[in-house]
């Protein structure tokens, strides 16, 4: 498929996994690594059209600001496809049972800032007022504070892409994976 197509095809991708986006991603922006505006226009232009997924953003930042995009490209990939999310959430809501504490849901987050995780719209119906969910997140969604603020501002902020926001502490654990690299900050994603 030519590079372009695919960055259509992401573009407009709906029900796909966080970890197959930045796979997917990385592929089709391979050939725009060497030219560092034309990899930024094409970044923006997908985050445009996917604005709610934080690994999305952690590939595209960790990609301009490397100097070697392809291997910033191969590292995120592999961070997703190493990545043991489920069985860390299983492990833990075992833990968190046999400590009598009952897990009604576990919720797939899309991106988490300071204070504020953002969830997909089949997710947060799953969370009621009653229900005890844990939240668990792939590689890249953790976001600091300049980039949440960025990502909220692109996705509209307030169930634009089927999103919603949602406070930290709705939820009874919040499990992220370990040893990967944090989204750098880059400002001209925004």
């Amino acid at each position: 498929m030519h590079p372009i197509e695919h960055l259509r095809w992401l573009a407009r991708v709906d029900d796909i996994s966080q970890a197959r986006l930045v796979t997917e991603t990385a592929d089709a922006l391979w050939p725009f690594a060497a030219e560092a505006n034309a990899l930024l226009i094409s970044c923006r232009s997908l985050l445009n059209r996917q604005p709610t997924s934080g690994p999305l953003v952690w590939l595209a930042a960790h990609m301009l600001t490397s100097t070697d995009p392809r291997k910033a490209a191969n590292d995120c990939v592999q961070a997703m496809a190493t990545d043991q999310m489920n069985e860390r959430a299983h492990y833990l809501v075992g833990e968190m049972i046999e400590a009598g504490q009952a897990v009604d849901a576990v919720v797939e987050v899309l991106a988490v800032g300071p204070d504020k995780v953002l969830v997909g719209g089949d997710e947060v119906l799953m969370m009621g007022s009653e229900v005890t969910a844990v939240a668990i997140g792939a590689p890249g969604v953790e976001m600091p504070v300049q980039m949440w603020n960025g990502l909220l501002a692109r996705a509209g902020a307030h169930g634009r892409h089927g999103a919603h926001i949602v406070d930290r502490d709705r939820f009874a654990a919040i499990l992220l994976p370990e040893g990967v690299s944090g989204c750098p900050l880059t400002p001209e994603l925004y």
